[in-house]
């Protein structure tokens, strides 16, 4: 093998992530195995020499144990990487950034800084993309919650390895911590939350978790018990990731909607439809009346909610009296505190 090739490997090798370090004992051992050839301890010490004083790694002392890592996030080299690849790199970055964990996203900080560097370098009408694209959410967009980054390597490690976890996790209220040994199943986000799906092997309990209400995490030596595969897209399918609340609709039941929207929404709803089999008929007053086939989840009702009077629901009844009594004790509310209808206009989009 030769010396550049040797060099780029061992390159890869050392962290990336803040707070990571590997040893030159740990780096020569995965570089033998990797390539299978012969490679001596003091040859990597060289290379590590070397390649610290071109890029940007460092070491820190331990006795005679020397720990390598790059003092700043890398930035990645990209051969063949186009201009309109590194601008969709943006796109990407620009959308994923408010929806990531922090942990999360760190692992792609490489590939987005080299994709500003190719954007940095090309010409200026390229570069005038990042002065003429902004994503602006639909819904109001929450800030994700902190999470330890520890926490979400050893909870990804574990999924990858079908392994047991000794956590530890706080309730709601975040006064109280709670110990368990879990064995985590899947991972499922909405908006800006990350939810992990386990299996609580203390009691045998099959739920999930806020990813960042995990305050630690350790593999466990409890040896995984024989499971079925799971399955996520039936789990969801089932309804038991109901986010803690209960409806008189069965979840992911299919739904004949027809409800009645104002004209602005209709519009919209006319170019992206919200399910099969979509019909839109005007009505006598301007509104449209729309009909179509969808599944019911708390995300729909929600979604329909936020319309307020700008969306009627006619049927399904069961699903018209649900709203209908949810916006009664919304009003209520703003009534026992001397809430003001008169003069109300409608909220538009």
């Amino acid at each position: 093998m030769n010396q550049v090739k040797r060099q780029w490997i061992i390159l890869t090798l050392v962290p990336q992530a803040r707070g990571q370090a590997k040893s030159t004992e740990e780096i020569h051992r995965i570089l033998v195995e990797q390539t299978r050839e012969a490679v001596g301890k003091r040859t990597v010490e060289r290379d590590l020499q070397a390649l610290s004083e071109d890029f940007d790694i460092h070491y820190r002392a331990e006795g005679k144990t020397y720990y390598w890592s790059w003092q700043d996030v890398p930035r990645m080299w990209l051969p063949g990487l186009t201009a309109e690849q590194a601008l969709a790199f943006y796109m990407i970055e620009q959308n994923l950034k408010s929806l990531l964990p922090e942990a999360t996203l760190q692992s792609l900080t490489p590939f987005f800084r080299a994709a500003e560097s190719k954007l940095d370098a090309a010409p200026a009408r390229v570069r005038s993309w990042k002065k003429k694209f902004r994503l602006i959410d639909s819904t109001q967009m929450l800030n994700p919650a902190s999470m330890s980054p520890g926490v979400a390597r050893a909870i990804r490690e574990a999924l990858l390895d079908d392994r047991a976890l000794r956590v530890t996790y706080r309730d709601r209220s975040g006064k109280q911590t709670f110990p368990a040994t879990i064995l985590p199943l899947a991972l499922t986000q909405r908006g800006v939350v990350l939810y992990l799906i386990y299996k609580n092997l203390d009691d045998g309990s099959q739920t999930y978790i806020q990813m960042h209400r995990i305050q630690s995490a350790a593999p466990s030596l409890l040896a995984r018990p024989p499971l079925a595969a799971f399955d996520i897209d039936a789990y969801i399918k089932s309804g038991q990731l109901g986010f803690g609340r209960t409806y008189p609709i069965k979840v992911g039941s299919t739904l004949e909607l027809v409800a009645i929207f104002s004209q602005k929404t209709a519009e919209r709803l006319a170019e992206t439809s919200l399910g099969e089999q979509q019909t839109l008929h005007p009505c006598d007053d301007g509104r449209v009346t729309l009909k179509t086939r969808v599944k019911f989840s708390g995300h729909l009702l929600w979604w329909l909610l936020s319309y307020a009077d700008n969306v009627e629901v006619l049927e399904p009844p069961e699903l018209r009296e649900l709203i209908a009594e949810t916006l009664k004790h919304a009003a209520a509310q703003y009534e026992e505190r001397g809430g003001s209808t008169s003069g109300s206009t409608s909220l538009t989009e």
